[in-house]
């Protein structure tokens, strides 16, 4: 719902669209031609794969939602990433 919502507030600012790069939904990403990127990504939870499909990423900030779904091995990844980080 957040990317619904970052949409939104895009496609209603003519300051912010000029400034978007490209928008993509699979994987969710919103590119500034700044070079940041806004990217949204999902632990997989009902699968049981303790957040495989975020190994590896980087992040300035992790958002994260619903967490009581998530088990220990998703919060174990998504930890490490938030480790990097001083």
């Amino acid at each position: 719902m957040i990317f619904i919502r970052l949409k939104e507030l895009i496609d209603g600012s003519p300051l912010l669209k000029k400034e978007v790069k490209r928008m993509t939904q699979n994987p969710y990403m919103i590119e500034w031609k700044s070079g940041s990127m806004i990217i949204g990504f999902t632990t997989g939870a009902a699968s049981g794969g303790g957040g495989a499909s975020i190994r590896g990423q980087r992040a300035d900030f992790i958002y994260m939602d619903e967490m009581d779904y998530m088990g220990d091995g998703d919060f174990d990844t998504v930890a490490m990433i938030a480790a990097e980080r001083n």
